[in-house]
């Protein structure tokens, strides 16, 4: 069935400065973390993204919220702040977006 697609899958998304962008599966049974899904399609492009402006975005499960979201900010200039990356779950439908630095702009 899965060389089909016809098996319901969940997905995250990249985009922004990413190497990649790309819609992720997340596996079976388990969890993807921020990291995983930063480093996991090659990285984001240390020329062009600015670390300090990389954000996670939740929209919200109601269906009376549309255009609700949650947005997560994570500077990551400063490599002790991955371990928040490597520890923050990733849900369904998220989407990480990394910003352009002002000069690449």
């Amino acid at each position: 069935m899965r060389q089909l697609s016809a098996e319901q899958r969940d997905y995250v998304y990249l985009g922004g400065e990413i190497r990649k962008n790309a819609r992720v599966p997340l596996p079976y049974g388990q969890h993807l973390s921020l990291a995983d899904a930063l480093f996991g399609e090659g990285g984001y492009s240390i020329r062009t993204a600015d670390a300090s402006q990389i954000y996670v975005l939740r929209a919200s499960p109601k269906p009376k919220e549309i255009g609700v979201f949650t947005a997560w900010h994570l500077d990551a200039r400063n490599p002790a702040a991955l371990s928040i990356a490597a520890r923050m779950e990733l849900r369904p439908n998220d989407i990480v977006f990394i910003q352009k630095q002002p000069i690449t702009t």
